[in-house]
């Protein structure tokens, strides 16, 4: 009779718990998940804020903005989901987080409908950087 005592995983991570590591790991991909959800929102807002400052902004331009965005964040995941497997998540996800806030930033400072297209795509490459869990 077999009398070694097996764990299921369950009963293996009810043991363990939750320590501080857990925890620093959730609020780092909360974050990032909050600041996804954040720019899929200020594409709404960002959209008619344009038109008021640039008039020949149309409606079509909007909806090029958000696909620079999506594009942007189907590239990011590919990539830097391949560098994540390769060299790391930890790099990869301070990386991406760079790459949003230094995009975000230009974002604002952009001098042309042009500039604000380029801008995006690297904030959406950045948030495909940040989605490698």
């Amino acid at each position: 009779m077999d009398t070694s005592a097996t764990y299921t995983l369950e009963e293996c991570m009810n043991h363990i718990g939750l320590g501080k590591f857990q925890w620093r790991l959730f609020s780092i991909l909360g974050f990032g998940t909050m600041a996804d959800a954040a720019e899929v929102l200020l594409l709404t807002i960002l959209g008619p804020a344009l038109q008021c400052y640039w008039p020949y902004i149309t409606d079509i331009r909007i909806a090029a903005l958000t696909t620079c965005v999506f594009s942007g964040t189907l590239c990011g995941g590919f990539i830097l989901g391949t560098i994540a497997d390769k060299y790391g998540r930890r790099r990869v996800i301070v990386s991406s987080a760079i790459i949003v806030s230094l995009s975000g930033m230009l974002t604002a400072f952009s001098p042309s409908y042009n500039y604000v297209l380029l801008t995006a795509f690297f904030v959406g490459l950045g948030m495909g950087g940040l989605n490698q869990k």
